[in-house]
């Protein structure tokens, strides 16, 4: 529902809509940049092993591990400040279910 104010300062509310949310099945990272810490959010169907690693510009491994998904919405933390500058490549993978995406993100 919306409420709107005119140049008069009449105010006016609009008809009530029912909305879906959808979860997105895609991670989101943030910040970007970042500095500290990078946090990954993402919902998982099912209770799951993922696999994430970190990759410089030329294509090195830079850091990897692994985090357990529980079902549901949820956000975990990558460490970076062990990182120099630069940008970076972030993998997200899950063998058994063949999930994988990639998302560049910037250290200062």
């Amino acid at each position: 529902r919306l409420r709107t104010i005119d140049q008069l300062g009449e105010v006016r509310y609009s008809a009530w809509k029912h909305v879906d949310i959808k979860v997105s099945r895609f991670a989101k990272i943030f910040p970007n940049p970042t500095s500290q810490s990078l946090y990954v959010q993402l919902y998982a169907k099912d209770e799951a092993d993922l696999i994430w690693e970190v990759y410089n510009t030329v294509g090195q491994a830079v850091l990897s591990g692994t985090h357990v998904l529980q079902t549901g919405l949820q956000t975990f933390e990558l460490p970076t400040q062990g990182l120099t500058d630069g940008m970076y490549r972030l993998r997200l993978s899950n063998q058994r279910s063949g999930y994988v995406q990639q998302h560049s993100f910037i250290t200062r």
